[in-house]
């Protein structure tokens, strides 16, 4: 496993949670407005943070912190990821996983052996502009079997969406919405053009905080809950 970076203390990541974050490397997507791109393009990764430092700078926050999230990048891609949240969950922690949904197989046992409290998954566009959206040749099976996954789950979770004008309009939400729907939480995200994957996307629009709001009124309908963040 390649974990690039550590969060050492995060009030927003886990809700509810004063956790500690960490990213790894590599994904199976290539989204253009991706705001971690260290994590995502191997000719932009940094030195990789070793196992044993992780499990020491854990175990010496012990006290201080309550939960471990698991964020990229993609953790999924790694096969070792439910040993690692096994050994976390056993010093005591709760365990978050952010994924994009593309391996629905490692989902399944992760909520079946119980290593996850929390899970939040990325839609990233509707099915039929899933492959064009994150750059990357899929079966849209697998993210339409993890959403299947997280919404029979008993744990609690959230679906997002990091939306753009380029890439998203009000036709799209609906389309998006209608995939998790029932959902309990759909989190609807603001694009930032600060740091993106794609340098075309540096200066790109954002959507209003107006628009934004229309777009939360225009989903709530089919979710139990939609925040804007």
């Amino acid at each position: 496993m390649k974990v690039g970076g550590i969060e050492r203390l995060s009030l927003i990541d886990f809700p509810g949670k004063i956790a500690a974050v960490l990213f790894f490397q590599g994904c199976s997507f290539s989204c253009p407005f991706c705001h971690n791109p260290h994590l995502v393009d191997p000719k932009q990764f940094g030195p990789v943070i070793p196992l044993p430092a992780i499990k020491e700078f854990l175990l010496s926050r012990k006290t201080r912190l309550e939960a471990v999230v698991f964020s990229g990048g993609e953790p999924t891609i790694h096969p070792a990821l439910p040993s690692f949240i096994q050994e976390v969950k056993e010093m005591g922690f709760l365990t978050k996983l952010d994924t994009t949904g593309i391996h629905p197989e490692m989902i399944e046992s992760l909520l079946k052996n119980n290593l996850l409290d929390y899970i939040a998954m990325d839609i990233k566009g509707p099915l039929e502009r899933y492959s064009e959206i994150v750059q990357t040749p899929l079966p849209t099976e697998k993210v339409q079997k993890t959403i299947s996954l997280i919404l029979s789950s008993t744990i609690p979770y959230e679906f997002r969406s990091t939306l753009l004008p380029s890439l998203h309009q009000a036709k799209d939400l609906l389309a998006m919405t209608q995939m998790i729907q029932g959902a309990r939480l759909y989190v609807l995200q603001t694009f930032r053009s600060t740091t993106t994957l794609s340098p075309l996307l540096k200066n790109a629009k954002n959507f209003s905080k107006e628009e934004m709001q229309s777009f939360q009124q225009l989903v709530s309908p089919f979710v139990s809950a939609c925040h804007i963040r």
